[in-house]
């Protein structure tokens, strides 16, 4: 028994949801074969008025709500599932053909069929198919290994710290800095006055707003210098953000900012903050139910267990290219 997702295509129900959904008698159904186009009249938020697939699997059979349609010689069958992918175009496509009543909608096959497309030449509509064909393989492929990447991610932290020495915090960090909650009153300077949305990746490098303040602003308000090569963590809100500063800024209260001590590698402080085993001892130490805060003071005296610095470079090193990888096949 077959049925279409508007997300997977056509699917096995068995082997997807662990049962059929066909009744006792299957008069009425369509046998379906690999390369039929199939128009469905379930409907999503994405597509309110059915959606169109071709069977890339097996050959099987639907149900009578269903509409089943052979392509013609000149048509490639994987180009007409490219073609309606596109939610806009399925839409505007299907919405003059169908009627819709109070739960279902109203579709001959006939008229799924009537309306206009345009199509390419048969060599062209092949191309394109393997193309996208050729991309959905790539884009699976990245995320697998980017799942593979956090998995080594966490077990790495669980094993490897193991062997390591226990400090509190205060014993890492020169300095543990506060920002004043008062927003500046007047911008204008070099300075920049930094917000969670500045964060571009792993690094607090600007304000993106265009938002800056002058040294006698930051004098009259007394306002929290972050110099760079410190570590930012959001400490409310938005819990648990990190990010390395790569110049001298301030920042809203979302944040603490943490200064390393000489003996202490950035880059692996930074993917070591960011490590779930890390992550979820600052939430268990936070204060609120629904809403995470964690104070200077308990910063400073959470204890966490850190390698010497030789191995804290070796490691930052790794993780940062890591980083990387990570985010060139994301954007791929």
């Amino acid at each position: 028994m077959l049925s279409v997702s508007s997300t997977l295509g056509v699917v096995n129900q068995l082997e997807l949801k662990g049962r059929s959904f066909a009744g006792e008698s299957l008069k009425g159904y369509y046998i379906v074969k690999n390369r039929d186009v199939i128009y469905a009249k379930s409907i999503s938020s994405n597509n309110p008025y059915g959606t169109i697939r071709t069977n890339r699997i097996h050959e099987g059979v639907v149900s009578p709500l269903y509409a089943v349609f052979k392509p013609k010689e000149n048509v490639h069958p994987e180009f007409v599932q490219v073609y309606f992918e596109l939610d806009t175009r399925m839409n505007n496509y299907i919405f003059p053909l169908v009627n819709m009543g109070d739960r279902f909608i109203q579709v001959s096959g006939n008229d799924v069929i009537s309306g206009n497309v345009i199509f390419p030449r048969i060599e062209e509509q092949m191309k394109i198919s393997l193309f996208f064909d050729s991309l959905d393989q790539t884009i699976t492929l990245h995320h697998r290994e980017i799942f593979s990447f956090s998995t080594f991610f966490y077990v790495f932290f669980i094993i490897f710290t193991i062997t390591w020495e226990h400090r509190k915090l205060s014993d890492v960090m020169s300095k543990f800095i506060v920002p004043m909650r008062d927003k500046p009153k007047e911008f204008g300077g070099d300075i920049p006055w930094t917000r969670i949305e500045d964060i571009e990746g792993k690094f607090l490098n600007d304000s993106l707003s265009g938002q800056y303040v002058s040294e006698d602003i930051v004098q009259k308000m007394n306002l929290k210098i972050i110099p760079a090569g410190s570590l930012i963590v959001s400490a409310s809100a938005t819990f648990g953000v990190v990010a390395v500063v790569t110049r001298d800024l301030i920042t809203n209260q979302t944040f603490i900012g943490l200064v390393p001590r000489k003996e202490f590698d950035v880059d692996f402080l930074y993917t070591f903050l960011q490590s779930p085993t890390v992550q979820r001892k600052m939430r268990l130490e936070s204060a609120g139910s629904t809403i995470f805060y964690i104070s200077r003071q308990t910063f400073e005296n959470m204890s966490f267990a850190t390698p010497e610095k030789d191995e804290q470079h070796k490691i930052g090193a790794f993780f940062a290219s890591l980083d990387t990888t990570i985010t060139l096949h994301q954007k791929q």
